[in-house]
């Protein structure tokens, strides 16, 4: 508010309201008149200017992008949106989907889940993954949804799920939760998002390093208009080589999320309920 607060004319300005400065007086001051009307119009075009352009504002009364610099909100590829950051491309925005369960028409949010580059599947979570499989095996009225950010038009169903091998282990802090999600019409899919190598994903290459999260939070999230969220954090450590953990915040919904760092790269998915993030390469 300090910064694009509108400026209007000084309090107190002696040309302020002052109807003397508008018509000159008569009579033997006369010659006098013309001056202050001089003055008094142009003090008022300076004020005009001041307020017209001193507060960094167009004629719609919003900050300009100018005056706003890197802080000025990005607009996706699929719509505008007032989440998003201008350090992360609008693409990756786009990389992104809401993962749900459809049953009779009624569509519940699980999680989210990505695009990765050079393959049309979608990278998300194996609990997320399972979750479709134990609601839907065995009800035909039941199906995956993978839905894209801020676009409900883009809807594919889930054909095939495929979940990491480690994923079932006894010890869950150290278990690879990781799917991969077969779609319908996989030539939809958009623009995937890279993965980082091997060598960037390291404790001495990411920690303090920032990192984040584009994902769809929160039990009430909006199925038929998803808008997708990024939270920032910086990396704590890395965990024997397969877990990265970090600040950002995480609640149920971001499960199945990539974790960007610059560029933007993928160095991991998301695990909300642990909080903690799945080294993926």
């Amino acid at each position: 508010s300090q910064l694009f607060g509108a400026v209007g004319a000084p309090q107190g300005h002696p040309y302020a309201n002052d109807a003397s400065a508008s018509s000159g007086p008569s009579g033997s001051t006369g010659a006098i008149g013309p001056i202050v009307l001089t003055l008094g119009l142009f003090v008022f075009v300076v004020v005009a200017l001041v307020f017209a352009f001193g507060t960094g504002r167009d004629n719609s009364g919003a900050p300009s992008a100018a005056r706003m610099g890197a802080l000025a909100p990005a607009t996706s590829g699929l719509g505008g949106s007032s989440s998003t950051d201008t350090r992360i491309p609008a693409w990756a925005y786009d990389a992104v989907f809401l993962i749900a369960i459809e049953v009779e028409g009624q569509v519940k949010p699980i999680g989210t889940g990505f695009v990765p580059a050079a393959r049309q599947v979608i990278v998300t979570n194996a609990h997320v993954a399972k979750a479709i499989v134990e609601h839907c095996l065995t009800n035909r009225r039941c199906s995956g949804l993978v839905i894209g950010n801020e676009h409900p038009g883009l809807r594919l169903h889930v054909r095939g799920v495929t979940v990491h091998p480690g994923s079932t282990a006894d010890d869950e802090i150290y278990r690879p939760d990781v799917a991969l999600l077969e779609v319908d019409h996989p030539e939809r899919l958009p623009r995937g998002l890279p993965f980082a190598t091997p060598g960037e994903i390291t404790q001495a290459a990411l920690r303090g390093s920032s990192v984040a999260i584009i994902g769809f939070p929160g039990k009430t999230m909006d199925p038929a208009q998803p808008v997708a969220t990024i939270d920032w954090g910086t990396v704590g450590r890395v965990v024997n080589g397969g877990y990265i953990q970090h600040s950002a915040n995480m609640t149920p919904g971001n499960s199945g999320s990539p974790m960007l760092i610059s560029g933007p790269r993928v160095v991991g998915v998301n695990y909300a309920g642990l909080g903690i993030t799945v080294v993926v390469t």
